[in-house]
């Protein structure tokens, strides 16, 4: 079924954004499992801040991997969804699962302060001036009992929208501050991605401890390219959609020299701080 067809049948239009990630859940069930060894197993937790590109890894990995998704209890994961709990939180649970399997997960989590040596963390970095632009679309859009900002916020102008992030953000700057500063996590840069992602997925299968052969990794790489998962070239916009744009550098579209200085300026510069000390330029 072709993706156009499919969102035109499955999904309602309140949920439209989420389509290419829906019709990737559809794709998942003729997943090829990679086997792991009866006494062992692996758990995958890919959590970073909003809008920088995770999801597009975790699709690869569930697709390359056919590892299961991790659906804690019911309590655990409405809590977790609500607060934004740490990863320790979950690590016990994490710990029943039965050996001999795969398992991968996904959060915008702050890192646990302590872990097991079978999980492994994988977070992703954005030049976040791009992920401003990015989450500024997302939350308006986004219904709000999902973590949407709502209509007053829908209707301001974009540079309104980033101002209000900038100013109330901190829920961000602190999963930027927290994940770039993990130790014990594979730390990639959506910048890296975009440019060379068949390294970027090498360099994952290698820290992830998973034999997959290259035809493998190219398919699951495939299958979540851009155009395959939006129905759109990268670069040509659909504001309503989960997947936008696609591109490196659209800040430089919206963002002007007041923009720039209230970024630079507010909260004591922490955001020009952060953004030299991940090696973007200003």
């Amino acid at each position: 079924m072709k993706f156009k067809d499919y969102v035109k049948k499955y999904i309602p239009p309140k949920y439209e954004m989420y389509a290419g990630t829906v019709y990737h859940n559809f794709l998942s069930i003729f997943r090829r499992k990679i086997k792991i060894d009866k006494n062992e197993k692996i758990v995958i937790v890919v959590s970073s801040p909003h809008k920088v590109g995770s999801t597009w890894i975790y699709n690869i990995l569930r697709r390359l991997t056919g590892f299961h998704d991790i659906f804690p209890p019911y309590k655990i994961f409405t809590e977790y969804r609500k607060v934004k709990i740490p990863l320790d939180d979950l690590i016990p649970y994490f710990n029943k699962l039965k050996n001999g399997k795969g398992y991968i997960f996904k959060s915008h989590s702050l890192p646990p302060k302590k872990s097991e040596s079978y999980i492994r963390y994988i977070t992703v970095i954005r030049d976040p001036r791009d992920v401003f632009v990015s989450l500024a679309h997302y939350v308006s859009n986004l219904p709000v009992e999902l973590g949407g900002w709502g209509e007053e916020f829908r209707n301001k102008t974009i540079k309104s929208k980033i101002t209000d992030l900038i100013e109330k953000g901190d829920f961000m700057f602190d999963l930027y501050n927290e994940w770039s500063n993990y130790d014990n996590c594979l730390l990639l840069k959506y910048e890296d991605l975009k440019s060379d992602i068949y390294s970027c997925t090498n360099q994952i299968v290698k820290y992830c401890s998973v034999n997959a052969p290259i035809e493998q990794i190219e398919k699951a790489i495939n299958l979540n390219d851009f155009a395959k998962v939006s129905g759109r070239k990268s670069g040509v916009e659909n504001k309503k959609s989960f997947y936008r744009k696609g591109i490196v550098g659209d800040w430089k579209n919206i963002f002007d020299e007041e923009l720039l200085n209230i970024l630079y300026t507010s909260k004591k510069g922490r955001w020009k701080i952060l953004i030299e000390e991940l090696g973007y330029p200003i």
